[in-house]
């Protein structure tokens, strides 16, 4: 058996009683490995949710090797959002062809065969081992952004202290979300145990876009580090819901730092998964 299989046999053995699956387990030529974060008998996440979380540059890639005439064949399995996108990069304007449930099926699994050739032992989102960064896949678009923001927010905390320009201190802090300064007010009561490289603040253009795409490829680079030791799995399916750049960037960081590190980096991303089910300015989807 494959490693999805195996760990789907241990999630169902889970529901036996005990001495009925220690007799079971005792039938297998090796361990089982650990069980899924997801209750598996609750039934599997369709393959249309998943693939309705993939971000459109990833799909737009496929649709441009195909002829014109299977472009629509391909586009009429997808979600609205990701139709329209699609449609828009592609300048795409043709009628998209009504398809049979049957034929739906055939290309959501076309779809998920291409996205995931290259991955053999990719798990399914329900088969992942548990983890507190699993519910990094329960966010929205938004809040993802947003989680990236306040990370990136530490490194803007730890460099604003050396920059003396009182108008451009000012003006990176107008430049910030209420939820940036808010959360900036908590980060200076406490000195940041991980320090990265300078962002440069000091050298800022002044360009309130620039200092949000420098905060959010900093929050990036501690989401990377902090998920190195997690399933690969995992960061397989969160770079899907990622635009192609950024997924590309999220790679780049992925590289190995210091246990100790790492385990400070996945304490603030808990400490973010927690804040954004509990304030107002950001739910999970």
């Amino acid at each position: 058996m494959n490693l999805s299989a195996l760990i789907a046999c241990r999630a169902f053995l889970q529901k036996c009683p005990k001495d009925k699956r220690q007799a079971l387990l005792g039938c297998l030529e090796s361990p089982l490995p650990e069980a899924p974060w997801r209750d598996l008998s609750q039934g599997l996440t369709p393959l249309r949710v998943q693939l309705s979380e993939v971000h459109s540059s990833w799909l737009a890639l496929f649709l441009r090797t195909l002829p014109a005439n299977d472009i629509p064949l391909f586009l009429s399995p997808l979600s609205e959002k990701q139709i329209k996108e699609l449609k828009k990069v592609l300048l795409f304007t043709n009628t998209l062809l009504p398809l049979t449930p049957l034929a739906k099926r055939f290309f959501e699994e076309a779809w998920w065969d291409h996205l995931t050739k290259e991955y053999k032992d990719l798990l399914p989102i329900d088969f992942l081992p548990p983890s507190p960064l699993n519910s990094l896949l329960t966010l929205s678009s938004q809040n993802f952004r947003l989680l990236l923001s306040l990370l990136g927010m530490r490194d803007v905390a730890v460099e604003m202290p050396q920059i003396i320009e009182t108008v451009k201190l000012k003006k990176i802090e107008e430049s910030l979300s209420y939820e940036q300064q808010k959360y900036l007010k908590t980060l200076r009561q406490h000195k940041e145990p991980v320090v990265f490289s300078k962002m440069g603040l000091g050298k800022w253009d002044g360009n309130p876009a620039t200092l949000s795409a420098s905060i959010l490829q900093r929050g990036l680079n501690r989401l990377a580090k902090a998920i190195g030791l997690e399933n690969g799995s995992l960061r397989w399916h969160l770079s899907r819901r990622m635009d192609t750049a950024q997924a590309d960037q999220l790679e780049k960081f992925a590289t190995p730092v210091e246990t100790k590190v790492q385990g400070i980096l996945t304490s603030q991303v808990e400490g973010l998964l927690s804040h954004l089910k509990t304030s107002p300015h950001g739910t999970a989807s």
